[in-house]
């Protein structure tokens, strides 16, 4: 096992670390980083003598991060012509990144989605140059299943698409009845939390009254007191009713997507809007994200009519177009 000097990017503590991994974790502020852009980094700062210039290729580095951040974010967003001009200016800071030449690959090949796109072979051969053993294998298992599309007849790829659409769908089901425990268990406790939030309602409203008529301080603070149960009551009831709702949609139209004759690569996309929302359940993330998902759920489904028909009749699905 190598140990090399690093710095840690984000606060700038030097450090050294084992470099058999692809990321390390900052001995100063227990946030995980790159390794060998850790090891770069230091590198890079140790051949400069001059102080002025070390903070200067430090506020470089750290606007080259934020530039590679908002890059990821368009590409996500499906903004390829935008991203392709924000890895314009990261090569301004640097050339020999080679996660600016593999955000460019993603931003042309409209993040592996253009099976016909060819301008990206020499941003790709740039990346891998520039990158380590661990991150060639990297960028070999992200580039591998694009390459076996792009090989691929015109005349078959319709199919190919359809079983790998079926396969995705196939774990998404599996997903999807690992959280039914955790569903149905939330659903069940939809009714205690009802009852305890009105008991707690009622208490309230007898304490507020009673410390007016009374003019008592302690029945004002229990009335307080019951006030911020009752409350905490109620914001749970309507996160958990709304979580319960979101699953309940989402099982109402997996069940129905054979009756929307969905084309292969819409379906495909689905199935991978709906694994993201099925494992965000499992991982009890927040509603918010869980809506976020679910409109990306949407997306796929806004150019078929018997979607949309199935979508306007569902009452939690109708919120949301």
């Amino acid at each position: 096992m190598t140990e090399l000097k690093m710095k840690c990017p984000e606060c700038l503590h030097e450090f050294e670390g084992a470099t058999n991994n692809l990321t390390t974790v900052c001995p100063n502020c227990a946030k995980k980083i790159n390794t060998n852009q850790a090891v770069k980094y230091y590198q890079s700062l140790k051949k400069i003598e001059n102080e002025n210039q070390k903070i200067a290729e430090g506020e470089k580095y750290a606007k080259l991060n934020t530039l590679l951040d908002e890059c990821k974010w368009l590409i996500d967003n499906g903004e390829f012509e935008s991203a392709l001009i924000t890895t314009d200016m990261a090569l301004e800071l640097s050339t020999t990144d080679s996660r600016v030449y593999l955000m460019r690959v993603y931003a042309k090949t409209k993040n592996f989605t253009d099976y016909e796109e060819s301008s990206h072979f020499s941003d790709l051969k740039k990346a891998i140059e520039l990158s380590t053993i661990q991150e060639k294998e990297e960028i070999k298992k992200t580039y591998s299943p694009y390459h076996k599309k792009r090989s691929i007849p015109k005349e078959e790829f319709e199919e190919y698409e359809n079983q790998e659409a079926n396969s995705k769908l196939k774990k998404v089901e599996s997903l999807l009845k690992d959280g039914i425990p955790k569903h149905f268990s939330r659903e069940k406790s939809l009714k205690p939390l009802l009852i305890l939030n009105i008991s707690f309602a009622v208490v309230f409203v007898a304490l507020f009254v009673l410390s007016l008529v009374l003019n008592n301080v302690i029945l004002s603070i229990c009335a307080s007191l019951a006030f911020v149960i009752t409350f905490g009551f109620f914001s749970t009831y309507l996160s958990r009713t709304k979580r319960v709702n979101l699953y309940n949609a989402v099982l109402d139209l997996y069940d129905n997507l054979n009756s929307f004759n969905l084309k292969s690569k819409n379906k495909l996309n689905l199935s991978i809007a709906l694994e993201k929302f099925a494992i965000a359940f499992l991982n009890n993330e927040s509603n918010s994200h869980a809506e976020l998902l679910l409109f990306e759920i949407l997306e796929h489904l806004v150019e078929n009519e018997k979607a949309i028909a199935f979508i306007k009749s569902n009452k939690t699905f109708k919120k949301y177009i």
